[in-house]
């Protein structure tokens, strides 16, 4: 199967890079970002299914780990470090 790709296209591709860009350049991104990483930490009464505890606390470290990285990456946005 063959896809019609527009003409202006690569214009269109250009110019979201670019937002995603900006948008990525301020603190309030990654808090925002930190914060949505935060709502997947396990919450009491939590089911785990079928993952084991080392599984569960592999994760968890995961996302604490990106969840840091995110708040790093705003204090650095707001000159912080």
């Amino acid at each position: 199967m063959r896809t019609t790709v527009p003409a202006d296209w690569s214009d269109s591709f250009r110019r979201r890079i670019l937002q995603d860009s900006m948008q990525e350049a301020t603190a309030t991104y990654w808090i925002h970002r930190a914060r949505q990483l935060e709502r997947g930490l396990p919450q009491p009464g939590d089911h785990r299914g079928t993952a084991t505890p080392a599984q569960e606390a592999a994760r968890v470290a995961a996302l604490r780990s990106a969840i840091d990285a995110c708040y790093n990456h705003a204090r650095l946005w707001n000159g912080d470090l």
